[in-house]
C-alpha cells in the first residue's frame, strides 16, 4: 500500500516537471509568447500548451493519490498489532536464533 503510494506519488512529480518543461518549451520555439502577461499562441502552441495542461492535471491526480496511499499505508504500518517470537534453534553442525514476526 505504501510502496504503491510512493509510486504513484513519483510519477505524479515527474508528469509535472515534463507537464512544465512542455508548456515551457512553446515559448522558447516560438510558437507562445507573453502579451501583457497574457500568452499568446498560434494554433501548433495552444494545442501543445492544452496537452502539457491536461499531463499536468494527470500528475496532480497522481500526486494526490500516492499521498493518500502512501499515508494509509503509513497507518496500516504503524498501528498493526506485533507478534515477534525468537525461536532457538539447534542441529548437529549449528546452533542460532530464529525470529519470527507477524503483521
Amino acid at each position: 500500500l505504501g510502496g504503491l503510494g510512493i509510486a504513484s506519488l513519483v510519477t505524479g512529480v515527474a508528469l509535472g516537471i515534463s507537464a512544465k518543461n512542455k508548456y515551457n518549451a512553446e515559448f522558447d520555439n516560438g510558437h507562445c509568447m507573453q502579451d501583457g502577461g497574457v500568452s499568446v499562441c498560434n494554433d501548433d502552441g495552444l494545442r501543445n500548451q492544452s496537452d502539457a495542461i491536461t499531463r499536468a492535471n494527470i500528475g496532480t491526480g497522481f500526486a494526490i493519490g500516492g499521498a493518500v496511499l502512501a499515508t494509509a499505508g503509513a497507518i496500516v504500518f504503524l498501528t498493526a498489532p506485533r507478534d515477534t517470537v525468537v525461536i532457538p534453534t539447534a542441529s548437529a553442525g549449528a546452533g542460532g536464533l530464529a525470529v519470527v514476526g507477524r503483521f
